[in-house]
């Protein structure tokens, strides 16, 4: 099997976690103006390009995972750890919400609620990522039987497979998946992750460069005609599947040109705290606008989007880097009491 590098993949998990970061910046913002106005269009342009992120991510994801030996054994443990996870910051969001939005005060009832709503996966705000998490994990053991044949054929059916019951069928009968298509297309991003850096072709990315200018003038134009309706946004498109894997793809082509290693090792730990950026973010995306530091509801100077985001991932950062810290301490705590 080709040795995976990591290079592109540790600055491309920076850059989409920067992009998550921005586009809830800029989320609450484009219902104040209307379709017709031109700050929508801008805002609506930009949000397109930063739609991308989960998908990416999920493409990382594949990649990495499906490059590597896992046994039955590990990859429950990772679907315990995030359902516990799921569980806890899942609670702990509708609680806050709870608290700041609705200006309830919590009970044992409303408590028992909450902890019900998660434990079912009632989702809330960007945790549904983890329903997504828990869905292509689960289909490790299976892909990885797959490409252990090691035969291009194999994989390609696969991926084929894949494109036709995710993206093909769900658009001939919409109501064939019942709204679970939202999350079950993302099996195909993580599988493609693995796919188009093992069977890379020359002039791959300029190729996509075409279907990628195409997709994004498809969403915009219908998106804007649809004024606040998102969905043409939506990830089970094959529009948005362009998007993503041109995106991908460029990343990938440029790895040759990753030889510094000081910036390589600053993006590997940047993007080794990209899963606490994201469960926090939102937090301090609130927390920030609650005292005034950030404007998130109006942008008539588009370029307070780019410091409004930047402070936010940096303080997100900060939090990140402590609670790690204060995680790994614990781990060696736990380890000298259980010796």
């Amino acid at each position: 099997m080709k040795k995976v590098t990591k290079n592109y993949l540790n600055l491309l998990k920076v850059i989409v976690m920067i992009f998550v970061v921005c586009m809830h910046v800029i989320s609450k913002a484009m219902p104040n103006y209307p379709y017709t106005s031109n700050t929508f269009h801008i805002l609506l342009f930009i949000d397109i390009l930063l739609r991308t992120s989960v998908p990416l991510f999920i493409m990382i994801s594949g990649n990495l995972l499906l490059n590597k030996d896992y046994t039955i054994k590990q990859i429950l443990c990772k679907l315990i750890k995030y359902y516990v996870l799921f569980i806890l910051f899942n609670s702990f969001y509708k609680a806050v919400d709870y608290i700041t939005i609705k200006h309830i005060a919590i009970n044992f009832n409303i408590a028992k609620d909450i902890l019900f709503e998660s434990i079912t996966f009632n989702s809330i705000y960007q945790m549904w990522y983890f329903k997504i998490l828990l869905i292509t994990y689960a289909m490790v053991p299976f892909l990885r039987w797959l490409i252990k044949k090691e035969s291009r054929l194999i994989d390609s059916i696969t991926l084929a497979l894949l494109l036709i019951i995710f993206f093909l069928l769900p658009s001939i009968i919409p109501v064939f998946y019942q709204g679970l298509n939202y999350y079950l297309c993302f099996i195909t991003y993580f599988f493609l992750g693995y796919y188009i850096k093992k069977y890379e072709f020359k002039y791959e990315t300029l190729l996509l460069i075409i279907p990628f200018i195409i997709s994004y003038y498809l969403i915009y134009t219908k998106s804007v005609v649809l004024d606040h309706d998102y969905t043409y946004f939506s990830f089970d498109l094959y529009t948005m599947l362009f998007l993503v894997m041109f995106l991908f793809k460029l990343f990938s082509s440029l790895d040759k040109y990753f030889k510094n290693d000081k910036l390589n090792n600053l993006f590997k730990r940047l993007a080794s705290y990209s899963f606490y950026i994201f469960i926090f973010h939102g937090l301090v995306i609130g927390l920030l606008s609650k005292l005034n530091i950030i404007n998130i509801y109006e942008y008539n100077n588009m370029w307070m989007i780019i410091p409004n985001t930047l402070i936010v991932y940096t303080i997100t950062l900060v939090l990140s880097v402590i609670l790690k810290y204060i995680n790994e301490i614990l781990i060696k705590l736990c380890k000298n009491i259980s010796e």
